[in-house]
Order: C-alpha cells, then structure tokens, then sequence
C-alpha cells in the first residue's frame, strides 16, 4: 500500500495528500528540467565561446589594414613606350627594363604604347603613364604643360640619318630637289631634323623636296630599300641596330644636327617616395651595371640625369610642336 504525504499545493497556501510514488515522479520531472535547462545553458554558453572565439581566429587572420603608400605597390606600375618603331620589337627592347623596375620597386610593371605619336601625347597627358617614355620635346612639353617631373635619359645624343639606296644616283643634298623624303611621324622630332636639314641645304620642305611621314622609322627605312622611297631620315641608332642585309643596301647621304636622346619622366599622380624610388632605379640602371646587355643591344650607351640645359635646347622644338598641335 503506498504511503499517503502531504505535499505543499502550487500556490502555497495549503498542504495536499499525495501518493509516495507522484511525489517521486514530480521529483524526478524537477531533477529532469534543472538538468535539461542546465544542459542548454552549457551548450548555448559554449557555442556562444567558440562563436566568438572563431570570430577573434578571423579578425586575428587579416593582415593589417594597408597605408596608401603600401597599396600603391599592389598597382601595376604603367610605363608608357614610345612608338618609335614596331610594337613587337619595342616591347622586345624594354622587356629587361621592366623585369629590373619590378624587381627593384617589388610591383608589377605593365607596359603600353600607343597608335601614333599624337595618341601617345594624348594619353600621357590625360595621366595613363606613371614612367613616361618619350621623345625629349615630348618631355619637355611634359615637364611645362603636364606637371611630370624629370627621372633620367639616355646618354647618347640623338641624330638622324638621311639614307639613301646603295646604287641610288643621290650623291649630294640638292640631287633630293623634286624627289621625295620619307620621315617618322609627323611630330617626331626626327621629323623636325630632317626637315631642317633641308633648309640649311637650301631647299623647303614640302616645295623643293615632297616630305611624306609613315608610321615609325622601321617603314621608312624599309621603304627606301625596296626601292618605294628616293630617301628616308630616322633616328641613327635606329639604323644601326637594323640587320646586316638591310645596312648593306643603304648608305647614308647626311647627318641632322644632335639634340637629347630619349627621355623618361614620371607622372605626377606619383608620391614623392614612388618618384624617388622609380628615379633612384632608373639612374641604377646602367651600361656598368643591370643595364649592361640592353645598352649593348639598343646602343643607347648609358643611363644619366636630365640637365636644365637639355630642356633649355629643346624649347624651340617644343614652339615647333605646339604649332604643329595649332594647325587645321
């Protein structure tokens, strides 16, 4: 027979008889739920640590936020090249100079050209370079108009070459009279030389001697030789670094004067310490030094400081320009 307890009513105001095994059970039920609510308390604190701590695992991860200099050397470094002559052979040229930027400035280096001569100031001046590779009135009017500032050039002095066919009957300037000279684009300053050349030869371009551009040097050379041309002015290094069987059958009829050779000049959207650095690596890059196989190859002889002086020369080139831009 189960013993009969008084057990406390819900309410607490009364004591109520109740059987052995009930109060058993509602013990049991109370041991149940505090061991079930403390179960769930354990596993929700858990989950809630190990959340938290999985949160603090991922913040602890992340590299710190980056400054403005650091994310600069995530961006490719755009070098602008002159198209000067084919595309082909002038990324061919400046492939080792944009290996040796990158590993000295630890970022990537993406070379571009342009079309033509007038695209190519275009963009240079809408900001699309930050290591300006350019003809010296280019950079010049860079320097004066755009706000770039000055990184190094070569130091061979530029000149142009007047060639002619080997067997051509051209054996002196005024034989050019009524024949037709071909150039680089219009406003290299190649152009400007040979142009020149003809009046302090007595004769004016475009009325004694037809002048006719093509599209770089390459052309106007290979002209001359197929026969297409009577004679060509380009940059004479240009010339020397042509194939022997294309030398072969050319001669050179007269030389321009000189003026600076090739320039290079940085953007500036360029920090300071960017422009220091790309100007310190660029003046490292030397005949004597990691710039010795590509001196050798291009003839450009060595890398130097730009002077006052050479852009003082070429103000007279850069007025020229500036016409040629206010033509119809």
């Amino acid at each position: 027979m189960m013993e009969k307890r008084l057990v406390l009513s819900e309410n607490g105001n009364k004591l109520i008889p109740v059987l052995g095994s009930r109060v058993l059970s509602q013990r049991a039920c109370l041991l149940s739920a505090i061991f079930t609510a403390i179960t769930v308390l354990t596993i929700t604190t858990l989950t809630l640590i190990l959340t938290m701590a999985t949160g603090l695992n991922r913040v602890w991860a992340q590299p710190p936020p980056m400054s403005v200099a650091e994310k600069s050397f995530e961006t490719p470094l755009q070098f602008g090249l002159l198209p000067y002559i084919s595309t082909r052979k002038l990324f061919t040229y400046y492939l080792p100079l944009k290996q040796y930027l990158e590993r000295t400035l630890g970022r990537p280096v993406r070379m571009s050209t342009a079309p033509d001569f007038a695209t190519y100031i275009k963009r240079a001046e809408e900001g699309s370079y930050d290591l300006y590779h350019t003809a010296p009135h280019f950079a010049a009017l860079a320097e004066q108009a755009y706000g770039y500032r000055r990184v190094s050039q070569y130091r061979r002095v530029l000149e142009g070459s007047i060639l002619v066919a080997r067997e051509s009957d051209i054996k002196k300037a005024t034989d050019l009279r009524g024949r037709t000279l071909l150039t680089p684009d219009s406003l290299a300053i190649i152009t400007f030389l040979g142009e020149q050349w003809l009046r302090d030869n007595g004769m004016q371009p475009g009325v004694d001697v037809k002048v006719k551009n093509t599209p770089s040097h390459n052309n106007a050379i290979l002209a001359v030789m197929h026969g297409e041309a009577d004679a060509a002015v380009t940059a004479s290094n240009v010339f020397e670094t042509m194939l022997d069987e294309t030398r072969e059958r050319l001669r050179i009829l007269g030389k321009t004067q000189r003026v600076p050779n090739v320039m290079f000049m940085s953007s500036p959207r360029l920090s300071d310490t960017e422009y220091r650095q790309l100007r310190q690596a660029m003046l490292s890059f030397t005949a004597k030094g990691a710039g010795k196989e590509f001196f050798a190859k291009t003839g450009y002889v060595d890398m130097v400081e730009i002077t006052d002086n050479d852009m003082q020369s070429l103000i007279p080139f850069v007025i020229q320009l500036n016409n040629k831009f206010d033509m119809p």
